[in-house]
């Protein structure tokens, strides 16, 4: 998800191509698209860069373990045969 900071600058990006002139349709716009885009983003599930490399982190681990622990269990069942 994207963090406030970052929503912040992009609604600041598109207000900023609003007039001064029209300075209340922008400030009603700076509220409407905050909420807007945060329910919408919300709603997309949207993961972020970071999210999947901690994953990709987490998944390699798992599969180093269960590569390890495979050869133990290798070990153990012919240890037990003899």
């Amino acid at each position: 998800m994207l963090d406030k900071e970052t929503l912040e600058r992009l609604v600041n990006k598109v207000s900023d191509c609003i007039p001064e002139s029209f300075k209340q349709c922008k400030d009603d716009f700076k509220t409407q698209a905050q909420s807007v885009i945060e329910k919408i983003l919300s709603e997309c599930q949207i993961v972020t860069q970071s999210d999947i490399q901690h994953h990709l982190q987490l998944l390699e681990h798992l599969q180093a373990r269960v590569v390890e622990l495979e050869q133990r269990l290798k070990d153990f069942e012919a240890k037990n045969k003899k």
